[in-house]
Protein backbone atom coordinates (compact mmCIF):
# COMPACT_ATOMS: atom_id res chain seq x y z
CA UNK A 1 0.00 0.00 0.00
CA UNK A 2 1.48 3.33 -1.15
CA UNK A 3 -0.89 5.57 -0.23
CA UNK A 4 -4.30 6.29 0.73
CA UNK A 5 -6.59 9.43 0.70
CA UNK A 6 -10.40 10.44 0.85
CA UNK A 7 -12.92 13.07 -0.53
CA UNK A 8 -15.59 13.99 1.04
CA UNK A 9 -17.31 17.08 -0.42
CA UNK A 10 -20.96 17.22 1.39
CA UNK A 11 -22.57 20.65 2.69
CA UNK A 12 -26.21 19.64 3.42
CA UNK A 13 -28.27 18.54 6.79
CA UNK A 14 -27.21 15.31 7.96
CA UNK A 15 -30.11 13.44 6.94
CA UNK A 16 -29.10 13.34 3.11
CA UNK A 17 -27.61 11.12 1.26
CA UNK A 18 -23.75 11.68 1.54
CA UNK A 19 -20.94 10.03 -0.72
CA UNK A 20 -17.24 9.72 0.49
CA UNK A 21 -14.61 8.45 -2.25
CA UNK A 22 -11.31 6.77 -0.87
CA UNK A 23 -8.55 6.49 -3.27
CA UNK A 24 -6.15 3.35 -2.89
CA UNK A 25 -2.12 3.64 -4.47
CA UNK A 26 -0.69 0.18 -4.17
CA UNK A 27 1.33 -1.81 -5.87
CA UNK A 28 0.27 -5.69 -7.19
CA UNK A 29 2.93 -8.23 -8.01
CA UNK A 30 1.45 -10.46 -10.64
CA UNK A 31 2.77 -13.53 -12.43
CA UNK A 32 1.71 -14.89 -15.57
CA UNK A 33 2.53 -18.16 -16.89
CA UNK A 34 2.03 -20.19 -19.84
CA UNK A 35 3.72 -20.24 -22.87
CA UNK A 36 2.63 -18.02 -26.10
CA UNK A 37 0.61 -19.43 -28.99
CA UNK A 38 -1.04 -18.71 -32.16
CA UNK A 39 -4.50 -20.32 -32.12
CA UNK A 40 -8.28 -19.51 -32.61
CA UNK A 41 -10.09 -16.93 -30.75
CA UNK A 42 -10.53 -17.21 -26.90
CA UNK A 43 -14.23 -17.65 -26.22
CA UNK A 44 -13.87 -18.10 -22.82
CA UNK A 45 -11.32 -17.17 -19.98
CA UNK A 46 -11.25 -17.67 -16.20
CA UNK A 47 -9.30 -16.12 -13.58
CA UNK A 48 -8.59 -17.46 -9.97
CA UNK A 49 -7.39 -15.01 -7.88
CA UNK A 50 -4.98 -16.09 -4.80
CA UNK A 51 -3.32 -14.68 -1.57
CA UNK A 52 -0.23 -16.43 -2.08
CA UNK A 53 0.67 -18.11 1.55
CA UNK A 54 -1.91 -16.36 3.32
CA UNK A 55 -4.01 -19.54 4.46
CA UNK A 56 -2.98 -22.46 7.23
CA UNK A 57 0.48 -23.95 6.44
CA UNK A 58 1.41 -21.39 3.97
CA UNK A 59 -1.08 -22.75 1.53
CA UNK A 60 -2.73 -20.30 -1.21
CA UNK A 61 -6.13 -18.44 -0.32
CA UNK A 62 -8.74 -17.95 -3.32
CA UNK A 63 -9.88 -14.40 -2.96
CA UNK A 64 -11.97 -14.30 -6.44
CA UNK A 65 -12.98 -16.22 -9.60
CA UNK A 66 -13.65 -14.42 -12.90
CA UNK A 67 -15.08 -15.89 -15.82
CA UNK A 68 -14.96 -13.64 -19.15
CA UNK A 69 -16.91 -14.31 -22.44
CA UNK A 70 -17.79 -12.34 -25.28
CA UNK A 71 -21.55 -11.42 -26.35
CA UNK A 72 -22.53 -13.16 -28.79
CA UNK A 73 -20.71 -16.26 -28.07
CA UNK A 74 -19.95 -16.74 -31.95
CA UNK A 75 -18.45 -13.63 -32.47
CA UNK A 76 -15.77 -13.54 -35.48
CA UNK A 77 -12.25 -11.32 -35.12
CA UNK A 78 -14.21 -8.15 -37.43
CA UNK A 79 -17.46 -8.34 -35.72
CA UNK A 80 -18.44 -5.86 -32.69
CA UNK A 81 -18.94 -7.52 -29.78
CA UNK A 82 -19.35 -7.27 -25.76
CA UNK A 83 -18.35 -9.15 -22.89
CA UNK A 84 -20.35 -11.21 -19.97
CA UNK A 85 -18.42 -10.78 -16.60
CA UNK A 86 -19.08 -13.16 -13.69
CA UNK A 87 -17.88 -12.51 -10.46
CA UNK A 88 -17.89 -15.85 -8.31
CA UNK A 89 -16.44 -16.82 -4.70
CA UNK A 90 -15.20 -20.24 -5.95
CA UNK A 91 -13.28 -21.51 -8.62
CA UNK A 92 -14.24 -22.31 -11.45
CA UNK A 93 -14.97 -26.22 -12.43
Amino acid sequence: MNGVSFQDNYEGPLDERRTIIYTLDFLMKVSFYGPQQNGAIIRQVNNNIFNIGAGLSDSDVLLNNIQITPTPSNVSVDSDFDFNISYLDTPAP
